[in-house]
C-alpha cells in the first residue's frame, strides 16, 4: 500500500497478488479499504507485466465487493494488460489513467 488518507486507498500489486496465494490477502486489504469508508480504490498496476484469466478475474471479485460509490482506478497496465483490461470490457468496471497525481488531485 503506497498512499492512504480518508477517502483513497492505493494498493501496489504484483502479479502473484493477482493470481496466487496473494489474491485472498488482497481482497481482504480492499475490503477492509472499502468498511474503512475509501471512496477511491487506486490499484497500482506498474509491477504486472501480464494479465492472464485468473489476475482479471481476481479483478472482477475484487469489483463485486466494491460498495457502489467507490471509485475503482487501475494505474499504469502494461500495454498488453491493457490490451487484455478492453477485450474483456474491464474499463466498463474500472477507470485506467497512466499515473495517480489527476486521479488523486480529484478525489481532493
Amino acid at each position: 500500500m503506497e498512499h492512504s488518507n480518508a477517502t483513497v486507498r492505493t494498493l501496489t500489486l504484483t502479479e502473484s497478488e493477482l493470481t496466487g496465494v496473494g489474491v485472498l490477502i488482497l481482497l481482504g486489504e480492499a475490503q477492509r479499504a472499502f468498511a474503512a469508508g475509501v471512496t477511491t480504490l487506486l490499484i497500482d498496476l506498474r509491477r504486472v507485466s501480464r494479465l492472464d484469466a485468473r489476475a482479471a478475474d481476481t479483478l472482477v471479485r475484487l469489483a463485486r465487493r466494491a460498495p457502489g460509490h467507490v471509485r475503482l482506478v487501475l494505474l499504469s497496465p502494461a500495454p498488453s494488460a491493457r490490451f487484455i483490461l478492453q477485450a474483456l470490457r474491464l474499463e466498463e468496471i474500472f477507470e485506467i489513467h497512466e499515473d495517480s497525481a489527476e486521479v488523486l488531485r480529484a478525489a481532493s
